[in-house]
C-alpha cells in the first residue's frame, strides 16, 4: 500500500464517520418521545381507597425542543398491516388522562421532562388487551402522527391461579 492509497483510506474512513454523526444529529434534533405503559397500574396511600387498574402512560421528552402533547388515546388494530398503515379497528381519545393528579392536556413537554397519563380499564378495554391488539397514544405538536406504546396484559397471581386450576380440572 502506498502513501496516496493511505491517504484516501482514512479520508473515507473519516468522511464515513463524519456522515454518520450528521445523520445522528439529525434524528435526534427536536422533540423525541419516548412512552412506556405500565399496564395493570393501582394506587396507593391516597385519601380514598382505590381498587380499580389503570393504564398509566408516561412520556419523557429525550430530544432538545419542548413540544406540546394534545391528547391521549387509546387503538386497536385488527393486523400488523393495520398498525403499520394506522387505520385502527377501534380508537377513542382521553379527555381527562390526569387522573392521578397530574398534569391534563394540552400540556408542555420541556426536554428532559416526563408526562403521565392514566386511564381507568372498562371490560371492553381489558378484552383488548388480553388479545394483544391495544395501544395507547400520545398525540403532540411536533408531528402529525401519534406515538404509539402497545399494552401488554399480564395476568395477576390471582387469575394465573385460577387458569391453572381450571385447566386441571379439564383434565
Amino acid at each position: 500500500m502506498n502513501l496516496t492509497t493511505g491517504i484516501a483510506l482514512y479520508a473515507a474512513v473519516v468522511s464515513t464517520s463524519a456522515l454518520t454523526l450528521s445523520l445522528r444529529k439529525w434524528f435526534l434534533t427536536g422533540p423525541v418521545l419516548a412512552l412506556s405503559v405500565m399496564a395493570r397500574g393501582k394506587t396507593h396511600g391516597r385519601a380514598e381507597p382505590d381498587d380499580r387498574e389503570y393504564i398509566v402512560l408516561n412520556v419523557t421528552n429525550r430530544g432538545d425542543l419542548p413540544t406540546t402533547l394534545s391528547t391521549m388515546a387509546v387503538f386497536q388494530y385488527r393486523t400488523i398491516f393495520h398498525r403499520w398503515r394506522r387505520k385502527p379497528y377501534y380508537a377513542a381519545i382521553i379527555p381527562r388522562p390526569d387522573l392521578l393528579g397530574g398534569v391534563g392536556t394540552p400540556s408542555l413537554i420541556a426536554p428532559g421532562t416526563t408526562w403521565m397519563g392514566a386511564v381507568i380499564y372498562n371490560d371492553e378495554l381489558i378484552e383488548m388487551a388480553k388479545s394483544g391488539k391495544l395501544f395507547v397514544a400520545i398525540h403532540s405538536s411536533h408531528s402529525e402522527r401519534p406515538a404509539l406504546a402497545k399494552v401488554r396484559w399480564m395476568e395477576s397471581a390471582e387469575e394465573k391461579i385460577a387458569r391453572l386450576a381450571a385447566d386441571a380440572e379439564r383434565r
